[in-house]
């Protein structure tokens, strides 16, 4: 009864454990970060599926068909299925990067001793990657099962008094297969119920993280609707929303599923700092087109960040080509920064 009403919150700035998934870590650091279970496979999937072209002999209009990903799919279209694996394993990679890299003063790694009879690893698994790392370095042992490296050092921080505690919520990630949903509203909302616009925009910013082409939209929201985190209603007005994005004469190109995209990716700069732009799209091996999405009201500082994307994208010889900015409200604007 009070699944809109309830909230957990997480003051920064405190002596306290926050618990948050990869994605969200983005862009963060903490003092000491914990990563358990740390044995996720490099081509693991949950519930994986695709759209397959289907040969019409019949008379059927039925142009495409989606069915699970397994070994018959490589049978039935080798090129499809490989092309599915190494986004997988890109996209694992670059997992793996971000829980390495939020740590400021200790990482702590939990895993799995995963060896076959012969005591080799399997270099599949983030477990059989670690194996591999301290069988290279020289270290291994197979009776020990804990490795240091480094020095703790203690960093002195600044205290911080309860008075100035900024809330923050977390959020449970459905790839740990948890039955937890979190509201990620504030401390305020959580009193007053005031701040549903915040929480639409996050909701949002998660489904389109999750949506490559036209074709995915139905299955991302019906996926986010089957795990709670939105309501029938809520999925036929952010149906209705994206359809209005995503075939808008301006953008429809850009996400009919034939040019190469990033969602959501962090970019990091030469003099260190992190971005995520929300979707990139590259026209070809140059130009790139950067889309940002927000929602509320209208800002400057929406523009400003959109350069900022623009000149760490240049920094790595690529052209933007166009710059677009989306706001998501009653109606869709699109606007194209200069």
């Amino acid at each position: 009864k009070k699944k809109e009403k309830l909230n957990i919150i997480n003051p920064q700035g405190i002596n306290a454990v926050e618990i948050i998934t990869i994605h969200k870590s983005k862009g963060l650091e903490f003092p000491v970060v914990i990563y358990p279970y740390a044995n996720i496979k490099i081509h693991g999937d949950l519930n994986p599926k695709t759209w397959i072209d289907i040969k019409n002999d019949n008379n059927i209009d039925l142009q495409k068909s989606i069915i699970n990903i397994n070994s018959d799919l490589e049978k039935i279209d080798g090129n499809l299925y490989n092309s599915y694996r190494n986004k997988l394993e890109i996209d694992n990679i670059n997992l793996l990067y971000v829980v390495l890299t939020r740590a400021v003063k200790e990482l702590h790694i939990i895993s799995n001793k995963n060896l076959d009879s012969k005591g080799n690893e399997n270099i599949n698994y983030f477990s059989g990657i670690f194996i591999s790392y301290l069988k290279n370095i020289g270290i291994w042992e197979n009776s020990k099962i804990s490795y240091e490296f480094g020095d703790k050092v203690n960093v002195k921080s600044e205290n911080i008094s309860s008075e100035n505690i900024t809330q923050k919520l977390f959020q449970v990630n459905s790839r740990i297969k948890q039955n937890i949903l979190i509201n990620s509203k504030n401390a305020d909302s959580w009193m007053n119920d005031l701040d549903e616009a915040q929480e639409e925009g996050n909701i949002f910013h998660q489904i389109m993280e999750e949506i490559n082409s036209k074709k995915e939209i139905s299955i991302v929201l019906n996926r986010f609707y089957q795990s709670g985190l939105i309501g029938l209603s809520e999925m036929k007005y952010l149906e209705e929303k994206i359809l209005q994005i995503v075939n808008h004469p301006d953008l429809k190109r850009y996400y009919d599923g034939d040019l190469v995209y990033f969602n959501e990716r962090e970019i990091i700069s030469k003099k260190g700092f992190i971005l995520v732009p929300d979707r990139l799209v590259f026209l070809n091996d140059i130009d790139v087109v950067v889309i940002d999405y927000k929602t509320g009201k209208e800002n400057d500082s929406h523009k400003i960040q959109l350069n900022k994307y623009k000149s760490i994208i240049e920094e790595m010889n690529f052209k933007v080509a166009e710059k677009i900015l989306i706001y998501i409200n009653e109606k869709i604007k699109i606007y194209k920064i200069k």
